[in-house]
């Protein structure tokens, strides 16, 4: 939902969850549906949104299976079969915080990194309060992306070239000898 419906998406000034809609998801939905698509797969989460009963509205209208979140896309990507063959596991968010233990991607993939004894470092747009309780969840570094003070904005345009520096500077960190 949120990349179609999403707080990315709505103008800094209208940031006002009672006055934006799902329609675009909606939208989406009709588009593959009418183009034969049998199957649909829907996060619902970071809409801008305050459609909170949509994932029960599917389920009644449209035979929806409500699952969580990460455990769905865990089991979609096959990531499992990927960690057993790997060394290090890279995750990330765009903002990095308490929130991001409850389900969120970093953690679910850290939780399942362990099972194969992994190190994980995740890798984020911003560093918020509540980091610290993430180290128990299995992730072992937080690296930001950003390098300098700046807006959200400049952060969102230069993603790619963020994400690519702090890539960077972690690998230089892993070749560090001690």
């Amino acid at each position: 939902m949120a990349a179609a419906s999403g707080l990315t998406l709505v103008p800094e000034g209208n940031l006002n969850p009672m006055e934006t809609t799902t329609l675009g998801t909606g939208e989406l939905m009709m588009h593959a549906l009418s183009g034969g698509c049998t199957r649909v797969l829907i996060g619902i989460g970071g809409s801008a949104t305050n459609d909170g009963g949509i994932g029960f509205g599917l389920r009644a209208f449209c035979n929806a299976e409500l699952r969580n979140g990460i455990e769905l896309v865990l089991h979609e990507t096959d990531i499992e079969e990927s960690m057993r063959s790997s060394v290090l596991v890279i995750t990330g968010e765009g903002r990095i915080d308490r929130q991001t233990g409850c389900g969120k991607v970093p953690v679910g993939v850290a939780r399942l990194a362990k099972k194969y004894g992994l190190p994980v470092i995740a890798i984020a747009g911003s560093i918020g309060e509540g980091t610290e309780d993430l180290y128990k969840c299995g992730i072992d570094a937080i690296v930001c992306t950003t390098d300098a003070p700046m807006k959200l904005s400049e952060a969102m345009i230069r993603a790619p070239e963020l994400i690519e520096n702090a890539a960077l500077r972690t690998w230089k960190l892993l070749q560090v000898r001690l």
